[in-house]
Formats: structure tokens, sequence, C-alpha cells
């Protein structure tokens, strides 16, 4: 894949009036399906109306193939003044000013996300105000709250500036099923707001599983262990040994999902999210 075009941030103008919807991949740059899909698209995509704005989040990071550069890319869409000197002085911080300006133009956000979990489903994160957006993307389950605890995620900033942020972690990064979401979010999204003529047939009808975000751990030393792989929504029971922290055994407080789990070397990492199910 070439690389030169991946700092530019891409406008397709129809000359209509309509939304402007940002399309984003590679905000991690180890996440390969938002990449693949919007480097297919930033030369073919025809639109009927409005603006779409590509965006490859974090060029420096897609290039090695690796997460981030110096900082986490999704959680420094905050405001000056909760940023640390530390994040100031990163390529992250420099790439997300980039960005902003154009998150502002826009009405809609959609964000590409792929896991490193080999058996992790397609599943949404957004707030109850892109509930219309989610009903229509090709995954069983939506989860809620995570503003709350991952302050500064490009979704996140949508919806402070009371614009529609909505992240979609599309399966096993590198997988063809990832791909194929990936591919198919975009058009339904897009093919919802009438921006293209082709039809989507991604619709969930009525059988989405929410969730809600009840707590996050965070690391207190730099030798965080799983007791095993956890697979994206595993249930875990209350009192469940979930992994141990230096020397502090770390249990589940009661019956939950868990997300995004990993080992850690660093302190303060993100190390597992857990979640309850919720009525819509």
């Amino acid at each position: 894949m070439m690389f030169e075009y991946l700092e530019k941030i891409i406008t397709i103008d129809s000359g209509e009036n309509g939304p402007t919807v940002t399309l984003m991949g590679g905000v991690h740059g180890n996440e390969s399906c938002g990449v693949e899909i919007l480097n297919k698209l930033k030369n073919k995509l025809k639109i009927k109306r409005g603006k779409v704005f590509i965006i490859f989040g974090n060029p420096k990071a897609i290039k090695k193939n690796i997460r981030q550069t110096q900082e986490n890319l999704n959680r420094i869409f905050r405001e000056e003044k909760d940023l640390t000197q530390k994040e100031k002085k990163s390529y992250e911080y420099k790439r997300s000013r980039e960005i902003i300006p154009f998150l502002i133009k826009s009405d809609i956000l959609l964000d590409l996300h792929s896991s490193y979990t080999q058996k992790s489903i397609p599943f949404i994160i957004c707030e109850k105000n892109s509930l219309d957006l989610a009903k229509i993307l090709p995954s069983s389950v939506v989860c809620f709250g995570f503003d709350d605890i991952h302050p500064g995620s490009t979704d996140y900033f949508m919806n402070k500036k009371k614009k529609k942020g909505i992240c979609i972690e599309c399966g096993a990064t590198g997988s063809k099923k990832a791909n194929k979401i990936a591919r198919v979010s975009v058009n339904a999204v897009l093919s919802y707001l009438k921006m293209v003529d082709t039809k989507s047939k991604s619709q969930i009808k009525n059988n989405q599983q929410s969730l809600r975000v009840s707590s996050i751990y965070k690391t207190k030393t730099n030798n965080f262990t799983l007791r095993k792989k956890f697979n994206d929504f595993e249930k875990v029971k209350e009192g469940e040994l979930i992994g141990v922290d230096g020397k502090e055994k770390i249990y589940s407080d009661s019956s939950q999902a868990i997300v995004f789990a990993g080992n850690c070397n660093k302190i303060g990492s993100e190390a597992f999210v857990l979640l309850r199910v919720v009525d819509k």
C-alpha cells in the first residue's frame, strides 16, 4: 500500500446540500480494516448530496503498523486544559489538532476499528443520540457509556459538540470479515443518509443487545497479567478472578461482560472494561 496520501484529509463534495460525514480509519495504526476500506474509496466514492471527509487517523502509526507512536490518539480529542504537557508534545496531539476542524464541520462521524481478540464480534460504541445510526449497522451489540470512561475519543469529541459520533469495532484485525463489516458499515450510513444509491442490507431489526459500561480497570503497576485470554463479551461471574496487578488479584464485583482485556506493562493502562446488559 502506498502511504503518500495518508496525511492528507480527503474531501468529496457533491455540490448539493446535505449532511457532512467524516469516515475515519487507522486511529490506531495497526487496525487495518478501516484503512484498507477507505483506501479503496478515496478515489472512487461518488455521492449525490452533502460532503464526505476521508481521514486516515494516525499516518505515522499506520506506516509502522503499530497502535500509536507516543500517545493513544483516541484519548487526545480533549480540551487543551485537560491535556498533559507530555500529551501536547506528542505526534498524536499534532495530528488530533489537524483533524478537529474537520470534525467540527461534520454532522456525523463513523470511526472504523478492529480488535486483536481473534474471536471478537462486531460491536458498536455510541451514546443514545446516535441510536438511529446504530440500528442500521451490521452488529447485534450496542455499547453505551464509554464517554464516561474514555474521554478524548473521536466519538466523545463529536458527542461533546452535540453531533453524532459512532465507532464500530468490526471484528478481528486482518480478517476478511472485519473488512466486510467496515465496507458494509460505510455503505449503510451513506445509504441511510441518501448520499449514495446503493441499498444497504445491513439493518438489524430490533434485536440489538444494549450494554452499558459499569467500570474500567486501570493498572496500578507495570505488570498486569490476565488469568486467561478473555473473548470480547465473555461473561465473568461475581468474584471471578480476572487478572493479577503486581501482586494484587483483581476480581469481578458482579456478573458482567468483559471487553478490551489485555496484559499491560505500564502503570495507568486500560486493562479491561466491564459492562452490564440494560434495557433499551
